[in-house]
């Protein structure tokens, strides 16, 4: 069986990341998808209405860096099983992994099972350049599994984004801060609805939440 790697944090899924899945689950027999829920742009700080201390504790709470548009990751789930997951091919299968849990490291897990199995099964990691140089260099790759499963078994496929689709995941996050919902919503994968590249806009943006607040507080000033 041929299988397919796709991994990454994909914060937020562009047109040029779904080419790439489309590519990989046409040329494999499947493609396991690993995509991170881990908040984007944030730091942790203690929750201020938790008595107890750190040492005791106490809850954290995500707060945006200075200067940074946040992606949380309760937003990045909500955007995958609402929008997202039903735009997958059939012979996708999606993992969305908790903070904590690294694409990159589950990629190699897959890899490192399938050597230890001494399986059949041929392997294809997709990705950018930069990715694939950074994070699956034959250097890399040795240091985890034996070369001759390497040699034999496993090959990658570098696509720029001139080859899938030339947008890219900095451009949206900054239409994200500018409110420019039309640039964004033209970088989104292609086969959403209008209605599904609103909805991603509203969640990511923060103006989803803000009109519930709005909604909530109008309700309570009724009550």
């Amino acid at each position: 069986m041929n299988i397919g790697i796709v991994a990454g944090s994909f914060k937020p899924y562009h047109a040029g990341h779904h080419a790439m899945v489309e590519k990989a689950a046409k040329e494999n027999d499947k493609v396991e998808l690993f995509v991170s829920l881990s908040s984007r742009g944030v730091r942790k700080i203690k929750d201020p209405s938790d008595t107890r201390t750190v040492k005791q504790g106490a809850r954290k709470i995500e707060v945006p860096k200075p200067g940074v548009h946040p992606i949380y990751g309760d937003d990045m789930r909500k955007v995958w099983e609402d929008h997202l997951r039903k735009l997958l091919p059939n012979n996708v299968t999606l993992h969305l992994l908790e903070e904590g849990s690294a694409p990159i490291r589950k990629a190699y897990e897959l890899l490192q099972n399938a050597a230890e199995q001494d399986t059949e099964d041929h392997f294809t990691i997709y990705s950018d350049p930069v990715d694939i140089e950074n994070n699956y260099s034959e250097a890399q790759l040795l240091r985890y599994l034996d070369q001759d499963f390497v040699l034999e078994k496993l090959d990658k496929v570098a696509l720029d984004r001139n080859e899938t689709v030339p947008v890219s995941g900095t451009d949206m996050r900054r239409h994200l801060v500018d409110g420019n919902e039309e640039a964004f919503k033209d970088m989104l994968p292609f086969q959403l609805s209008d209605a599904s590249k609103q909805a991603i806009f509203d969640i990511l943006s923060g103006k989803a939440l803000q009109e519930s607040l709005l909604r909530a507080f109008i309700r309570t000033a009724i009550d």
